[in-house]
């Protein structure tokens, strides 16, 4: 997935990462990064013919990866650089 996996997460068959991970942005709602992570999610388990999380169990891994600290993070000074550049 786009998150390592964590021990005491409630999603057991999460994979570690081997391609690019989700950045969260800090520029953005948490919505809009959850929307973001979303799409990426799906495309992934489907790219492992997985089915798709339900939106109640999307929801719940985004925000179990977001508490854990398992997301990396983007800092909005990473992003007006990426613009000035």
């Amino acid at each position: 997935m786009f998150f390592s996996k964590v021990s005491n997460a409630p999603y057991p068959h999460t994979l570690p990462c081997t391609g690019e991970q989700f950045v969260y942005d800090c520029g953005l709602s948490v919505d809009d990064n959850f929307v973001r992570w979303r799409v990426a999610n799906t495309a992934e388990r489907d790219a492992w013919g997985e089915q798709a999380y339900t939106d109640e169990d999307a929801r719940a891994a985004f925000h179990t990866a977001l508490e854990s600290g398992c997301l990396q993070h983007k800092s909005v000074g990473d992003r007006e650089k990426k613009r000035t550049n």
